[in-house]
């Protein structure tokens, strides 16, 4: 059946995920920014959680909550930071059209310019390229080494891309 994509929205109740698990949900740690968070944390491989702030700041944090590291970048974080499985390099977006990438031990390896702001999740391949949708409505390309090789027009997307299966992206137009 073709016609427009509606969202659809999932609500679970704590009620019904507390009776699923074994142990009622709990708080294992709390980490502070002093600035507002305009897109949610990035989660690593190994439980590393990677939270960008709006005063530019991205902070690795272990999956214990301890303190890694902090990265001062141009703008603010405007899309979940993303670590690289293979590197452990992390990608962060910015508010000033740029695209960092991050070694594991935060000292930068490259910074990209990108043509315009993201306005959507990054997302990233299994041969290395990081998509997403810019305020522009076109789908991006830039690979991990800091090289745009995509720029399709997305007109209209409703999602970040997504990576499926079949090792191709998608995007809800």
């Amino acid at each position: 059946m073709r016609g427009p994509w509606l969202p659809l929205f999932v609500v679970v109740s704590l009620a019904s995920l507390r009776a699923l698990a074994a142990e009622p949900p709990r708080t294992v740690f709390r980490f502070s920014t002093s600035s507002t968070l305009f897109a949610r944390p990035g989660v690593g491989r190994d439980g590393a959680v990677y939270v960008g702030s709006g005063d530019g700041y991205v902070h690795a944090l272990s999956p214990d909550g301890s303190f890694r590291w902090s990265y001062t970048v141009k703008g603010r974080i405007v899309a979940p930071p993303v670590e690289d499985p293979v590197t452990g390099r992390v990608f962060v977006a910015t508010s000033e059209a740029r695209l960092y990438a991050l070694e594991p031990d935060s000292h930068l390896r490259w910074v990209f310019p990108l043509p315009v702001v993201p306005k959507s999740e990054l997302s990233l391949t299994a041969k290395g390229t990081l998509h997403f949708v810019g305020q522009d409505d076109y789908l991006y390309g830039v690979t991990t080494s800091g090289a745009m090789n995509l720029r399709l027009a997305a007109t209209g997307a409703r999602s970040a891309p997504v990576q499926l299966g079949t090792g191709q992206t998608g995007v809800v137009l």
